[in-house]
């Protein structure tokens, strides 16, 4: 009947993957992401926080709080097949946190990868212990979540070196880059500099040679390229004699 077919498509959707997804993962993970973004707008809008690089710190912890939670959150719901959910959290949040947690280090990166694996490490150990007490070693839940916890972390390891290798290329091209700015701006501010001094240089001999008005003539014109130019500029007087002492 209709209500049958209604019946058994609400219970498919109830124990489906976006149905746990909808009502434990995406509450717990948009709860953080808010908190995250309050976070960092609220400490570039304090006047009290004078170090903004405290921002940074603060987009870690709240990513590494969000794995710690989200990881014993799958553990404790998914049953021996929780290595596949906390593999597919995991992914998610190291992915979200290299493109939306502006340009993380290698160092922060590197230590979500190593709470990642430290958790499967140490759930899978935990609750390896309570199936084999419960369930003994021949039984379906022993085996089932040796063969997740098998391709889990086989999956997540060969992820995190990639990516972890990755993140050190990216850093160490960010900070050449920063080092080449730096150099330019030094050099630039080097030539200024000389540029400054050659000017004084110039006008004080200038100065010392010319008159006060023909040397203000020849700065307004950007100073001459001739001779003929430079005649242009004297000026004529009569009845006027030279005395060398």
């Amino acid at each position: 009947s209709y209500e049958d077919f209604c019946g058994s498509k609400t219970q498919r959707f109830s124990h489906s993957p976006l149905s746990y997804y909808l009502r434990y993962c995406f509450p717990v993970m948009a709860a953080f992401a808010l908190a995250g973004s309050f976070l960092n707008w609220y400490i570039h809008r304090s006047e009290r926080i004078k170090d903004k690089s405290a921002a940074v710190l603060a987009v870690f912890a709240n990513y590494f709080i969000l794995s710690v939670v989200m990881a014993g959150i799958v553990v404790a719901t998914q049953g021996p097949t929780w290595p596949e959910g906390l593999l597919e959290m995991s992914l998610l949040i190291l992915l979200v946190y290299v493109f939306f947690s502006a340009a993380p280090s290698c160092f922060s990166f590197f230590l979500l990868c190593l709470q990642a694996l430290v958790t499967l490490f140490v759930s899978y150990t935990i609750t390896l212990s309570d199936i084999t007490e419960d369930y003994g070693t021949s039984s379906s839940q022993y085996y089932t979540l040796k063969v997740a916890f098998s391709r889990c972390s086989y999956i997540l390891v060969v992820f995190v070196l990639i990516m972890s290798l990755g993140a050190y290329l990216q850093e160490r091209a960010r900070r050449n880059k920063y080092l080449q700015c730096m150099l330019m701006a030094q050099q630039r501010d080097h030539i200024i500099t000389a540029k400054t001094k050659n000017a004084k240089l110039q006008k004080d001999l200038l100065h010392n040679m010319l008159p006060p008005s023909i040397v203000e003539e020849l700065r307004k014109k950007n100073f001459v390229n001739s001779w003929r130019e430079l005649r242009s500029l004297s000026h004529r007087h009569l009845g006027v004699s030279i005395l060398f002492a």
